[in-house]
């Protein structure tokens, strides 16, 4: 008897303790419906807000959380019974989670150059465009001299950060040798040296080949679009009207 009170109060004092966290709710995180898995790769505090002014708790490195999104730098996290906010560049895809790679639509990428915009459509179960465009994102497309190339290519290796010759660059996905799609430059590995030309440069031919883009529509295709299951179609201009229904 005595036992069975011990745990009663136990448990009842693990329940306050979770009640005490603030942060956003399950409800606002809507994770059965958004979330996917990613994990740590360094030490990680927990906020109760986007604005970084109250520590929840520290996430160890390596450890698995769900994400509901990236926003601003900023992604919404649940990990364990709390919700709320983490820097974005302290997580990698989880790819070989099968949690993951189940909890979220598959997509088609498609690029029309002459527009210097990425479309992004739903895809069906065998890797096929569908009619459904949930995305358009605006990129910086390869100069003349160094130029994106055209075809039909398969997403690669993701890093966090990729090392380019003088500058650096947040959630990288591979699409071909040497060739990424990638947020803005940085100088170092900090989003305190932004490089403001590299955005500047969106909607132009200035790239070595790369698609940049701005840091959040580079974090959401990191998080969204899975390695080897995701198809990128680059041609010059559109013949199909693939593209027409773009607001």
């Amino acid at each position: 008897m005595k036992v069975l009170i011990c745990v009663c109060i136990l448990v009842a004092l693990l329940a306050g303790m979770c009640c005490t966290a603030e942060g956003i709710s399950a409800t606002q995180m809507q994770q059965d419906e958004a979330g996917f898995m990613v994990y740590t790769t360094r030490d990680t505090r927990l906020y109760s807000s986007a604005d970084a002014s109250r520590v929840l708790c520290t996430i160890p490195a390596e450890t698995v959380v769900y994400t509901a999104g990236v926003q601003h730098g900023m992604a919404q996290v649940r990990y364990q019974d709390m919700d709320g906010y983490a820097s974005a560049d302290s997580f990698l895809a989880s790819f070989s989670s099968s949690d993951f790679a189940s909890s979220g639509n598959r997509y088609y990428l498609f690029l029309d150059k002459s527009l210097f915009t990425l479309f992004v459509y739903t895809a069906n179960e065998n890797g096929q465009k569908t009619d459904t465009l949930v995305r358009s994102i605006p990129v910086a497309i390869g100069k003349r001299s160094t130029p994106t190339p055209v075809g039909i290519f398969t997403l690669g290796e993701k890093e966090d950060w990729h090392d380019f010759t003088h500058t650096s660059a947040p959630f990288c996905t591979a699409y071909t040798n040497g060739r990424y799609l990638h947020g803005p430059l940085y100088e170092q590995h900090n989003f305190d040296t932004l490089c403001e030309y590299s955005l500047e440069d969106i909607g132009h031919m200035r790239t070595s080949g790369c698609l940049r883009m701005a840091y959040d529509d580079a974090a959401w295709l990191y998080f969204n679009c899975l390695s080897t299951e995701t198809t990128l179609e680059i041609v010059n201009k559109a013949e199909d009207g693939a593209s027409e229904n773009v607001q």
